[in-house]
């Protein structure tokens, strides 16, 4: 996550286990209108221990699905926890105003985790301000008048007289699509195999997806989970580990003790870049 698009960090903090992207890889491809694909890995890597498991990081909100890579997904400590702010916004309205309720609600909980980070990692704040670096990045995808659409968000960290700011930088809805985390090796694979894509676009992700997971094998790993939406609706291609509906409520239930999810960030390659064009 970083001002041009992909940059792999990590951060432990002692005592409590914290739940961060270590290397998240998701996409978001829209090649052509009204087909749009949602994937990601599925390897959660714990802090502490430094054990990985699988882990399903597409999550619903009513009918809107979203993804996020963060330094700290779930962080006990601070009480941050990606999850229950994106619940507290709740399912109402357009994927633009679900965003615009998502960018208010978190921005004080992430001054506040971003300033734990800069007492406790100062190393990894340092890239913050220097814009190398994000704390945060989130993608809401979902059905609009009979068409998909979606949203990025980036969250960068500034300072205004030595006080924590929280810059959102939305993304352009551009095509071929975008991506979080450690997406670059993933989007740059599907940018070089168009027509693979064209004849199985499952095929061609995941094979995507696999080169994240070859830059980053302890990070980013199967199993993956591809959604496509088209007129007809989403549609799971391939589940993946969300192999049961991963609904959001007003409460989540879970144990804090559960370590989860973090990413990374990269620019795009020049192929990657020259292609992108704006969606309708």
């Amino acid at each position: 996550m970083s001002s041009i698009k992909h940059s792999l960090f990590a951060f432990a903090l002692v005592a409590t286990p914290i739940q961060h992207s270590l290397a998240t890889s998701v996409l978001v491809i829209e090649m052509k209108a009204d087909i749009v694909y949602l994937a990601a890995d599925g390897l959660q890597r714990q802090s502490l221990s430094g054990q990985t498991s699988p882990f399903c990081k597409i999550k619903k909100l009513g009918n809107v699905y979203w993804a996020a890579a963060s330094n700290s997904y779930l962080n006990p400590n601070t009480g941050f926890d990606v999850e229950k702010i994106v619940a507290s916004i709740g399912a109402t309205g357009t994927i633009e105003s679900m965003m615009q309720r998502f960018i208010k609600a978190v921005n004080e909980p992430l001054e506040r985790e971003v300033a734990a980070i800069e007492r406790n990692e100062p190393t990894e704040y340092a890239h913050y301000i220097a814009g190398t670096h994000d704390p945060l990045e989130i993608v809401f995808v979902g059905m609009e008048k009979g068409r998909p659409t979606w949203a990025v968000t980036r969250f960068f960290v500034k300072l205004d007289k030595d006080h924590i700011v929280i810059a959102p930088l939305r993304e352009p809805r551009v095509r071929p699509g975008t991506g979080l985390g450690l997406w670059g090796p993933a989007g740059d694979y599907v940018i070089d195999h168009l027509a693979d894509f064209a004849l199985n676009p499952t095929k061609t992700i995941n094979q995507g997806l696999q080169r994240a997971a070859d830059a980053d094998p302890t990070g980013v790993g199967r199993p993956f989970s591809v959604l496509r939406f088209t007129s007809s609706g989403p549609r799971w291609l391939e589940r993946g580990e969300c192999k049961k509906p991963v609904v959001l409520q007003d409460k989540i239930k879970r144990s804090a003790a559960t370590d989860a999810t973090v990413s990374p960030a990269m620019p795009p390659s020049p192929a990657l870049a020259a292609s992108l064009v704006a969606c309708p």
